[in-house]
């Protein structure tokens, strides 16, 4: 059986998805109204994000904000992060946003054996699913 999926994207009055000054409070608080345990994203809009709104950027050197809150009973959704080709290296920006409990990514077994040391140094955890790219209807490795 397969998830239940909602599809939510902000768009400007004429389409357009990107390029425009979206608003991410009202974005996430609509989208926390449907309760999700799950928010997907693809790597190329976390890269876009960060790209069009350097103020989501953190410095790295903030230790502190690697390591998820332990012991809280929080309800905010997890963050998933289909990223393949390891292309996102910024999960200490990403970890401060504060509408997610805490970070996953999802990879493919052709995801660079580089980018699985870098995210578990950075306390990421990883899904594995497809071989030559993310299969998101086959069996899942850790």
């Amino acid at each position: 059986m397969l998830p239940r999926v909602i599809l939510h994207s902000a768009t400007s009055l004429d389409g357009r998805i990107t390029d425009f000054p979206a608003n991410p409070d009202l974005y996430y608080a609509l989208a926390a109204t449907w309760n999700p345990d799950v928010v997907l994203f693809g790597s190329e809009t976390i890269l876009a994000a960060l790209r069009d709104n350097p103020s989501l950027a953190v410095p790295s050197e903030h230790e502190e904000i690697f390591r998820p809150p332990e012991g809280t009973n929080d309800t905010r959704p997890l963050m998933v992060i289909a990223d393949s080709r390891g292309r996102v290296r910024c999960w200490d920006a990403i970890r401060r946003w504060p509408y997610m409990r805490d970070l996953l990514a999802f990879c493919s077994s052709a995801t660079p054996k580089d980018y699985f040391s870098y995210l578990e140094e950075q306390k990421i955890p990883a899904i594995v699913a497809g071989k030559d790219r993310i299969d998101m209807r086959g069996p899942l490795g850790m």
